[in-house]
């Protein structure tokens, strides 16, 4: 039975994964497409199109994650406070999670070299340690029950 129980939080917690994969490629498609915007019709400096394109695609990527990915939590009622709390903690979760992505990524590129392969896995690596930081502040502290 205790296997059993195991098996199940093994499941759920994969699952719980997947549901955050999916609505981190969202939140990566407003990304572009909010960076785009912000160069090619707002006329924005790069680093404002950056900006704001993080601060769409962290929102869209909190309501996903709140109604798809971590439906299943009882959160503390629906006040705006708390809204904005749950949501601050979000963008706290996301840039914290920057480090383990900005840290790998540079360390693929010292030990593998800057080749134009290299620095794409070297991207995919990185965005692979983010992912797995913030779906770990997400579950464990912004999401939490």
């Amino acid at each position: 039975m205790r296997q059993l129980r195991l098996l199940w939080k093994w499941g759920k917690a994969r699952s719980g994964l997947v549901k955050f994969a999916c609505v981190g490629a969202l939140g990566f498609l407003f990304d572009l497409l909010v960076f785009i915007a912000g160069l090619r019709v707002f006329h924005l400096n790069a680093m404002e199109a950056r900006g704001l394109a993080f601060l769409v695609a962290a929102t869209v990527t909190w309501v996903g994650n709140r109604t798809f990915t971590f439906d299943d939590c009882s959160f503390d009622g629906y006040s705006r406070g708390n809204w904005l709390c749950q949501w601050g903690r979000h963008m706290a979760s996301a840039c914290l999670s920057a480090i383990p992505n900005l840290l790998a990524f540079q360390l693929v590129l010292v030990l593998a070299g800057t080749g134009w392969l290299m620095v794409y896995v070297a991207l995919f690596v990185g965005m692979l340690a983010g992912t797995l930081s913030n779906y770990c502040l997400s579950s464990h502290w912004v999401f939490s029950h």
